[in-house]
């Protein structure tokens, strides 16, 4: 009987910046590193469509460099934008391990480099060792948050809400820290619109509406929300 694998706290990589986490890093230590000896790296160019959408992932993936979008195309042609995955995030793992057809397509954003592991290595390591079991159910469970999230802001009263609500959301899984009280996202307005499922004027100007109440500032494809306590006292305008 195989012994199971000593655990470490997942780590990250000290030449990519801080809080990017290494390649498989949302596992312990041990695992991302077994992960990575069997992985198969590949490249892509921008808009490639890594993962497609209605197909079973026979393969657990995670990015190397670059990011990607996380997207569905509804029947009338409309996008639907949920999130990024960056550097050290692991895209499709629901589909591979529940042998479920991914419901979204994961595109190449810019230069993107990813790592493949065939699924049946890690559904093995997770029969044979309850602590990798334990951080796939994790990784899964956080995914499940994320879109359950982003759906609960997509249902707030007023457009102005769910703009906030989704640019808060998206701090959560894709923000980084800019200062004390503020959170950068690397996000367009056009994936703010697709989110939400509404116009990019009508985005535009509850963004601007935002902004006027010191809750964010804007720039290009680049958002800097701020939190309650770090902003200037000011009511939100509503369109």
């Amino acid at each position: 009987m195989r012994r199971p694998l000593h655990h470490s706290s997942p780590g990250t990589s000290a030449d990519a910046g801080e809080g990017t986490l290494e390649p498989f890093g949302m596992f312990p230590v041990e695992v991302a590193q077994t992960l990575r000896r069997h992985a198969v790296h590949r490249c892509w160019r921008d808009g490639d469509v890594v993962l497609p959408a209605d197909r079973v992932v026979p393969w657990i993936l995670t990015v190397v460099r670059g990011m990607l979008r996380m997207a569905a195309t509804l029947e009338d042609g409309r996008d639907v934008f949920f999130r990024w995955h960056g550097p050290g995030e692991m895209a499709g793992m629901i589909s591979a391990i529940a042998d479920l057809p991914l419901p979204v397509d994961a595109v190449a954003h810019d230069r993107c480099e990813t790592l493949h592991v065939e699924r049946e290595l890690l559904v093995d390591m997770m029969l044979r060792d309850g602590g990798v079991a334990l951080a796939v159910t994790r990784l899964n469970a956080r995914h499940t948050y994320d879109t359950v999230n982003l759906v609960r802001m997509n249902h707030e009263s007023s457009l102005n809400a769910r703009v906030l609500g989704v640019l808060r959301h998206l701090a959560v899984v894709n923000g980084t820290r800019e200062a004390p009280g503020a959170m950068a996202l690397p996000v367009s307005q056009r994936d703010i619109a697709a989110a939400l499922g509404a116009s990019r004027q009508r985005v535009n100007a509850e963004l601007k509406a935002l902004e006027q109440a010191g809750l964010i500032r804007l720039g290009y494809n680049r958002i800097i929300l701020f939190e309650p306590a770090a902003r200037a006292p000011a009511a939100v305008l509503t369109h």
